[in-house]
């Protein structure tokens, strides 16, 4: 049993998830028969298991596992410890991916509680849990209760970690979408700017977060009126997506739409029939996503595009081109857990 970790930890290193799982679940069945089903240790083991399921992709698997896991973690060590806060700040994320809003709202506010207890008001871990909370009220359209948790997390972030740290660079990009969507896209520019310049220093050229920062730069470009700039963001966001990513992720696909859109470009490249409902799950996902500073540019601007004519073939030869270019068949659990799995290639 005393291996059971160091085992596991191998078989993901190596990419073995199932085998780690395996692991970990064969052991749990020891540890709830020996020392019951709400012993920290099996809850810290069900904790294990649940960030198994999320490399999986497997989101309510995982959800259940730390709901499982909280009850005896809570108990054992109390409603302020730091692990306790890590676990409810795990479930709050997972129940926004999921949709469900209210009861993110309620895990990342009790973690809120524990973190600020166990490390302190200034801490960085705090700072995480404010984003987390603020991408929430962002996907509840709650913009002025997101801006004002995204204006103390950027605070945070800048003190802990500095002005260059790629965390900072991401909160500087979470305020300035609240400023794009308030209509203040000036202010949104000089964010995303700022953004650009600590990820420069911090985070590869080619990094998917980068091209998110410069999808979203832009757009709030194009709305100032400043054309040529915008189309150099989105060209430069778009090669990025493209090596990085795949012609075929959402990300890639919504950024050529609108750099086709700003460029009045009609003929555009449709994918094959067989891509259509692995895009259109892939877009409904989107949709309902708070990816952005997870590396999707797409969450906050998919409604601003025509998925139908972004996707439609305008003539022949556009239909005859895209016959010649087969994205790999994805399935719809694939397309919702894109993010984790690093996207399609």
């Amino acid at each position: 049993m005393a291996t059971t970790s160091d085992a596991a930890a191998a078989m993901l290193e190596h990419g073995e998830l199932e085998a780690a799982m395996g692991r970990y679940s064969r052991a749990l069945a020891v540890k709830e028969k020996v020392l019951g089903v709400r012993h920290v240790e099996v809850a810290q083991l069900l904790a294990k298991m649940a960030g198994v399921a999320r490399m999986q992709g497997d989101r309510e698997k995982a959800l259940a596992l730390y709901a499982r896991a909280c009850p005896g973690l809570t108990v054992d060590l109390g409603g302020e410890h730091g692990e306790v806060g890590a676990l409810l700040t795990s479930m709050g994320v997972l129940q926004c991916e999921l949709g469900m809003l209210p009861e993110a709202v309620a895990s990342l506010e009790r973690a809120l509680v524990a973190m600020k207890a166990a490390h302190g008001a200034g801490h960085n871990e705090v700072a995480s849990t404010l984003v987390h909370l603020g991408q929430v009220r962002y996907k509840q359209r709650r913009l002025a209760e997101a801006e004002k948790l995204y204006e103390e997390a950027l605070a945070l972030k800048e003190a802990c970690l500095g002005q260059d740290h790629v965390e900072t660079a991401i909160a500087l990009s979470h305020l300035a979408d609240i400023r794009q969507l308030e209509g203040r896209s000036r202010e949104a520019v000089e964010l995303y700017e700022r953004a650009l310049c600590g990820l420069g220093r911090s985070a590869a050229e080619t990094d998917p977060s980068v091209a998110s920062t410069l999808h979203h730069l832009g757009q709030a470009l194009a709305k100032l009126g400043e054309l040529p700039r915008a189309e150099e963001a989105y060209r430069r966001a778009l090669a990025i997506q493209e090596a990085a990513l795949g012609r075929w992720h959402p990300d890639t696909v919504l950024t050529r739409a609108n750099l086709d859109n700003l460029c009045g470009v009609v003929d555009v490249v449709a994918p094959p029939a067989a891509a259509a409902p692995a895009l259109s799950a892939a877009s409904a996902w989107i949709s309902g996503s708070s990816a952005i500073g997870s590396g999707s540019a797409a969450a906050a601007a998919a409604a601003s595009v025509d998925w139908t004519v972004a996707f439609a073939p305008a003539t022949a030869a556009a239909a005859s081109s895209a016959a010649a270019a087969t994205p790999p068949a994805v399935s719809t659990a694939d397309a919702r857990g894109h993010a984790l799995t690093g996207g399609w290639t």
